[in-house]
C-alpha cells in the first residue's frame, strides 16, 4: 500500500444512497469543495427533507452543511440525472453476496443514463469478498465500462464529517488509470488514500469490524465470568487499566449494536466458517440475556414490575436505531412479563427522579447524562456509566 496525492478538476457526482448516512455526508462535503452533485435514493421522505435543507438523521455538523451545500438535484427518479463523472454507490448491503451482487447490479442497471465508458464508478458500500468480481464485470459487459473501484466508507456514526478528512480512504481498482483517477479525485477533495488490491480492500474493510466485534465479546466475557463471580467488571477494569499501558486500549463491556458490526461479522462468518468469530457473535448475542437474568437475581420475578432502559439507539449521542439492542432487551423483559420502556437522554429531566418511576433499570447505552451516584434503585450498568 502506499499513500498517494493528486490532483482533478471540478466534476459532476452522482451519489446512489446519498440521503443515507454513509452518502450524504459524503455528498454534503463534496458540494462544499464546490462539486456538482447529483443525489439519487429511494427514501422519498429523506429526500423531501433534504429538499428543505434538514437533514433526515442527526449527525454533528451536518445540518449546518446542508444549509449551505448547493446540490444540483435531490430526487428519487432515476432518469431526472444528468450524465456523471463520478457514480458512487453508498448502499446498505446484506449479509448474503448473491442478493448484494443482484441488489448493486439492479441499482446501477436504473442509473445508466448516468453512465458510459468515461464514468469512474465507485462502490462505496461494504462488500462480501465474493462481490466485487461480479460486479464489475456486470459493469465491463452489460454498462461498457471498464472505470470500477472498491472505496469502501470508513466512517463511524456521530463522526462522519471528522472522519472523512482523517481516516484515508482506501481506493482499489481495476486497472492503473482507473487507481490514478479515483485517487486524484479524493485527493483533490483533501482526503488522503491508500491504495490497496481489491483483495486487500475488501478484507480491510471486513477484518477491521470483525475485530472490532470480537474485541468487544472479548469484554463482554470477561464481565460476564467477573459478575458471575460477584465482582464489579467495570471497577476490575479500571484497577486493571491504571498505571498499566498494556491494557489502555481495552474496551469496557457494552451491549455491541449498529448497522455494520454484526453484519460485518456474519459476512466473515459466511466466508471463513472460523470458530472464533462464531464464539464472538455467540458471547456478544447472549449479552441481553445475560443483564435480565442479572437484573431477576437483584430484584426476583419481574412480573409487572416497571424496568426502564437508558438509550434506544445502537450507541450514545446517536439517533439510529439500525442493531440497537434496546429491541432485543425490550423483548427478553417482556417474555419475564416485565413492563419495560426505553428512555433517550432528552427524555429525562433527572436521572435521580428515576426512582419514582421505574422499579429497576438496565443501562443499554452509556450516554453521558446518565452519570450519577445519587441514583438508588436496582440497576444493571454493564458500562459503569451510573452505579
Amino acid at each position: 500500500m502506499r499513500i498517494i496525492y493528486y490532483k482533478q478538476n471540478m466534476s459532476t457526482i452522482t451519489i446512489i444512497g446519498g440521503c443515507g448516512r454513509v452518502g450524504l455526508p459524503l455528498a454534503a462535503y463534496l458540494a462544499q469543495r464546490e462539486q456538482q452533485v447529483q443525489i439519487a435514493d429511494i427514501d422519498v421522505q429523506a429526500v423531501q427533507s433534504l429538499n428543505q435543507k434538514k437533514a433526515p438523521f442527526f449527525e454533528p455538523d451536518l445540518d449546518s452543511l446542508i444549509q449551505k451545500a448547493d446540490f444540483k438535484i435531490i430526487t428519487s427518479d432515476p432518469s431526472q440525472l444528468a450524465y456523471s463523472d463520478f457514480v458512487i454507490v453508498s448502499l446498505p448491503t446484506p449479509v448474503d453476496f448473491k442478493y448484494e451482487t443482484q441488489m448493486i447490479t439492479e441499482t446501477l442497471a436504473q442509473y445508466k443514463n448516468c453512465i458510459d465508458s468515461r464514468t469512474q464508478v465507485i462502490i462505496r458500500s461494504t462488500l462480501s469478498l465474493q462481490s466485487f468480481e461480479p460486479i464489475a464485470k456486470y459493469v465491463n459487459l452489460v454498462l461498457k465500462n471498464d472505470q470500477v473501484s472498491y472505496c469502501p466508507e470508513r466512517m463511524a456514526s456521530g463522526f462522519a464529517l471528522s472522519d472523512l478528512v482523517q481516516i484515508p480512504q482506501i481506493v482499489a481498482s481495476e486497472n492503473f488509470e482507473s487507481e490514478q483517477r479515483v485517487v486524484g479525485f479524493f485527493n483533490q477533495m483533501n482526503i488522503k488514500t491508500i491504495v490497496a488490491t481489491v483483495k486487500e480492500a475488501l478484507l480491510l474493510k471486513l477484518f477491521s469490524n470483525s475485530w472490532r466485534f470480537t474485541e468487544f465479546a472479548l469484554a463482554n466475557q470477561f464481565y460476564m465470568l467477573s459478575e458471575t463471580e460477584g465482582v464489579n467488571f467495570p471497577e476490575l477494569l479500571k484497577k486493571m487499566k491504571s498505571d498499566y499501558p498494556r491494557a489502555s486500549h481495552f474496551p469496557s463491556a457494552g451491549l455491541v449494536g449498529g448497522p455494520c458490526l454484526l453484519k460485518d461479522q456474519n459476512k466473515m462468518i459466511d466466508y471463513f466458517d472460523s470458530d472464533l468469530l462464531k464464539a464472538a457473535k455467540d458471547i456478544n448475542n447472549r449479552l441481553p440475556d445475560f443483564l435480565v437474568s442479572q437484573l431477576i437475581r437483584k430484584m426476583g420475578p419481574l412480573k409487572d414490575k416497571k424496568i426502564g432502559l437508558l438509550g434506544k439507539s445502537f450507541k450514545a449521542n446517536s439517533d439510529d436505531l439500525r442493531g440497537s439492542r434496546s429491541l432485543q432487551l425490550i423483548e427478553r423483559l417482556k417474555a419475564e412479563l416485565a413492563l419495560p420502556e426505553a428512555l433517550e437522554p432528552e427524555e429525562i429531566l433527572s436521572v435521580e427522579d428515576l426512582a419514582f418511576h421505574f422499579d429497576g433499570l438496565i443501562v443499554n447505552i452509556p450516554h453521558p447524562k446518565y452519570s450519577s451516584d445519587k441514583l438508588k434503585i436496582p440497576m444493571i450498568d454493564c458500562w459503569g456509566t451510573i452505579s
